[in-house]
């Protein structure tokens, strides 16, 4: 897991934590006791499995890659008890929410961290209950883009028209040379910017996903990175028609 944190002075410091997410496994005893074989990485951990349980139960706890993998081993281990004998637990929660849960943290807490040896030990120094709490000073972004539209609705096939970036009192725009142009001075603002939070509309659904379009238009997707992190956009194939 790859953490920011923000320090008073307003710098971020990237931390990497060796951790892997992880599922839990209910059932009867002698049905888990089976299922383990089918499981070699599993081990015996005792929980409150169900709310009301006034005593803890013995689960099987499985350590998992990603998000995928806890999703198909799930799929696995109930079509392997019949869809009856085990009942799974955390499968569909994000990685990085189990995170948060399994460190007690919450996001914007104030924190102390240790960072050594591949691991990261966490000091929370902080109530997700105060109501007089201190905000970090976080950097935002707000995104605009336009296109140069072929039919009546915006399509990814469509040309880059402007680009406009608002942060603080500042405002850039973007709207003369090629669309290669308008690409490069994008990546470029966000590396100078380095904003803490980008604020869009239809972000997700629209903005990000043409921009990784566009981009391997021109053969340029691997240097669409629009955070800290040096991870480009990526495209996702679709069957059928998106209409925005």
């Amino acid at each position: 897991m790859i953490v920011w944190l923000k320090q008073r002075d307003g710098s971020c410091v990237r931390l990497v934590d060796e951790w892997k997410p992880r599922i839990r496994i209910g059932g009867e005893w002698d049905d888990l006791i089976d299922l383990q074989p089918f499981i070699p990485s599993c081990t015996l951990i005792e929980k409150f499995e169900r709310a009301g349980d006034e005593s803890r139960s013995k689960v099987l706890e499985v350590e998992v890659n990603n998000e995928t993998e806890a999703q198909t081993l799930g799929r696995q281990i109930l079509r392997h008890g019949g869809y009856s004998k085990f009942r799974i637990y955390d499968v569909d929660v994000p990685s990085t929410q189990m995170y948060l849960y399994h460190n007690d943290l919450f996001p914007l807490a104030f924190v102390e961290a240790d960072a050594s040896h591949g691991r990261v030990k966490w000091a929370v120094k902080d109530s997700r209950e105060t109501i007089d709490y201190e905000l970090p000073t976080l950097r935002s972004l707000r995104l605009e883009i336009t296109t140069e539209k072929m039919y009546r609705v915006s399509s990814f096939e469509d040309e880059l028209d402007l680009i406009k970036i608002r942060a603080d009192d500042d405002t850039v725009i973007f709207d003369s040379g090629s669309e290669l142009d308008k690409l490069h001075k994008l990546v470029e603002a966000f590396r100078e910017i380095d904003p803490d939070l980008v604020m869009t509309e239809g972000g997700d659904s629209f903005i990000f996903p043409y921009l990784a379009r566009r981009a391997q238009h021109h053969r340029i997707l691997h240097e669409m990175v629009l955070g800290r992190e040096n991870s480009p956009l990526r495209v996702y194939e679709v069957q059928g028609h998106s209409y925005f």
